[in-house]
């Protein structure tokens, strides 16, 4: 099993069971087989999904435990992005406090929800 699988099932499998964790597995896969760059670290995986207009992407945090691999790894993808924005969303407070240290922008937020951005290139 690929580390992106392991995190995959193993971090959805947090929120969904049954047919429902299948039916999400399978659309995060189609999304991967469909182009979008997978990034493996140490402790975690990082998937950027093309979102909007070119330039554009969406970012996919996948790991086990909040290790400081995962912040290296949120850090350098953030540090050598070259595109437009970084779109991204999270329910975990820790990784919103991360996320706004590395330059990401609160733009939304709902009762499970932070949305954040980070743009590039005086966007």
């Amino acid at each position: 099993m690929s580390n992106l699988e392991h995190y995959l099932v193993k971090r959805r499998s947090k929120f969904y069971e049954g047919e429902m964790l299948t039916k999400m597995c399978d659309s995060f896969r189609k999304m991967v087989a469909d182009g979008a760059e997978v990034l493996e670290f140490k402790d975690t995986v990082i998937v950027l999904e093309k979102h909007g207009m070119k330039g554009n992407v969406r970012a996919w945090l996948l790991f086990d435990q909040f290790t400081k691999s995962v912040v290296t790894a949120i850090k350098k993808v953030s540090d050598e992005f070259n595109g437009t924005a970084i779109y991204t969303s999270t329910h975990d407070a820790r990784i919103k406090k991360l996320l706004v240290k590395f330059g990401y922008v609160e733009y939304a937020h709902d009762k499970h929800d932070f949305y954040l951005k980070r743009t590039y290139h005086g966007m």
